[in-house]
């Protein structure tokens, strides 16, 4: 059966590159997410809930933790009202010169001819 126009069966250069970026993924990836959790959530082979909460509730990790979510809020904020400005501007440059394409060929620095 043909599909999307390949015989089954035959390995050609794009299957080979999938399959290399697949397995690069995993190991790259996938195994040492798998064995982030392991670690945090497993003793041997039993499952232990209280080894998670000894590492999250001790107060240096409590800090960090509120640390993170300070610098989080601050960079949302100020990215947000920097990409309004940015967004704002171009706009604004789009609507008062001849066209929003040669404007936005003038922004990247590109020859256009009108």
């Amino acid at each position: 059966m043909k599909m999307f126009g390949r015989r089954e069966g035959k390995l050609d250069l794009n299957q080979i590159l999938m399959l290399i970026c697949l397995t690069i993924l995993i190991i790259t990836v996938a195994m040492p997410m798998i064995m982030i959790v392991y670690n945090t959530f497993f003793y041997g082979f039993t499952f232990d809930w209280s080894m998670f909460t000894n590492v999250v509730m001790d107060p240096s990790n409590v800090d960090a933790m509120w640390n993170t979510i300070v610098i989080a809020f601050w960079v949302t904020v100020v990215g947000t009202i920097v990409t309004q400005i940015a967004i704002t501007l171009v706009f604004h440059m789009a609507s008062t010169s001849e066209g929003a394409m040669t404007t936005f060929a003038n922004i990247l620095q590109t020859n256009v001819n009108p």
